[in-house]
C-alpha cells in the first residue's frame, strides 16, 4: 500500500505558520502538493517555529531602563546609610537569584564604600522574589524581615548580608537561615516563632507588587533617583548614574 501522505496537517498549525511567513502563496494548498513530504515538513516546522519566536517575542515585557519613575518607592523598608542622603539607590531583588547574589558579591561592596559611607547616598532593600524557579527566595525573605523585627535597620542588612554571603558557598535552606540569622544577633526563639507564623508575608507581597507595577522584568531590577535600571549592570553604569544624580 502506498504511504498516505502526511501533508494533511492541523489547520491550527498551517494558520500559524502563515501568520508568520506573510504568505498565502507558500503555504497554498496547490503549492504544497508539488512539494515532497520532508521538503514540506520543513517548511511547515520553520514556519512555526518563526511563529513561536514573534509570540514569545511579543509576551517579553518592554526593557524600561533610564526611565523614570516617579513617586516614593522605599514604603517601609530598612534604609541602609543616612536617610538624609540625596540619592536613594531602591534594589527589588531574589535572595536565591545567581545574578542578585553576584551584584552583593562584585560590586555592592565598592558601591557601599564609595556612596553609603559617606553620606552620598543611601540603599532600600525590597524583596522580589520569583518562587516559580526559587523557591527558597520567599522564605529567605521572610526569615530578613523577621530579623529585622527584632534589631531594626541595622540587624535587617547584617542578615541581608550574611543571607547573600551563606549563598555563595552553601545551599539555602530553613537551617541555612536561621544560623544567618543567628550569626546577626537575633533571638533564635522568637525568629522561629516569626517565620512560623509567616508574620511578614503581606510585606514581602507590596513590595513584589510594587517590582510589577514599576516594570521590572525581573531581578535584580534598581532605582537610583527614580532613575530605573532592569537587570545587572557594571560597577561603572551605576557610579555614572549615581555620579549623575549627585550633580543635580
Amino acid at each position: 500500500m502506498k504511504k498516505k501522505s502526511n501533508k494533511l496537517l492541523p489547520v491550527s498549525i498551517l494558520v500559524a505558520s502563515i501568520l508568520v511567513s506573510g504568505s498565502l502563496s507558500f503555504f497554498g494548498y496547490e503549492y504544497a502538493n508539488k512539494m515532497t513530504d520532508d521538503v514540506f515538513n520543513s517548511k511547515v516546522e520553520e514556519g512555526i517555529k518563526a511563529f513561536i519566536a514573534k509570540q514569545q517575542a511579543e509576551a517579553q515585557p518592554e526593557d524600561k531602563t533610564g526611565t523614570i519613575i516617579e513617586g516614593d518607592y522605599t514604603d517601609d523598608d530598612a534604609v541602609l546609610g543616612d536617610s538624609d542622603a540625596p540619592v536613594t539607590m531602591i534594589e527589588f531583588s531574589d535572595y536565591q537569584c545567581p545574578v542578585c547574589q553576584r551584584f552583593h558579591a562584585e560590586v555592592f561592596p565598592t558601591l557601599k564604600e564609595k556612596y553609603i559611607d559617606t553620606g552620598k547616598m543611601n540603599f532600600v532593600y525590597r524583596d522580589l522574589p520569583l518562587t516559580s524557579i526559587h523557591p527558597n527566595a520567599y522564605p529567605a525573605a521572610l526569615a530578613a524581615e523577621c530579623v529585622k523585627d527584632q534589631g531594626g535597620d541595622e540587624m535587617y542588612y547584617a542578615m541581608n548580608e550574611n543571607i547573600f554571603e551563606a549563598a555563595l558557598s552553601e545551599e539555602m535552606t530553613g537551617e541555612s537561615l536561621r544560623k544567618s540569622a543567628g550569626k546577626s544577633g537575633a533571638n533564635l526563639s522568637k525568629f522561629d516563632s516569626c517565620v512560623a507564623a509567616d508574620t511578614f508575608k503581606d510585606e514581602v507581597a507590596k513590595d513584589s507588587q510594587d517590582a510589577t507595577n514599576i516594570g521590572f522584568r525581573g531581578t535584580p531590577g534598581f532605582l537610583i533617583n527614580g532613575y530605573m535600571m532592569d537587570g545587572l549592570y557594571s560597577l561603572e553604569a551605576y557610579e555614572q548614574v549615581i555620579d549623575k544624580a549627585l550633580a543635580k
